[in-house]
């Protein structure tokens, strides 16, 4: 089992508009990962790169462009 540090708040959310939900978990003293289903895995991937203590991920349409923002 791979460790993946102290979680803070974790959402479900279709961040990158595919239709399908992807879980955005946000890190205390790390960043802001997405992991999105790849067959029957998940992949992780960094939101950001800027890390800090992360207290939680909120996607809304800050800048109203139609895409989700954190």
């Amino acid at each position: 089992m791979k460790k993946s540090g102290f979680v803070k708040n974790a959402v479900w959310v279709d961040y990158d508009s595919d239709k399908e939900e992807e879980l955005v978990v946000a890190y205390e003293w790390d960043g802001i990962k997405a992991f999105k289903k790849d067959g029957k895995k998940y992949k992780e991937t960094y939101l950001t790169d800027k890390k800090g203590w992360w207290n939680f991920a909120m996607p809304m349409d800050v800048n109203q462009d139609g895409k989700l923002d954190f």
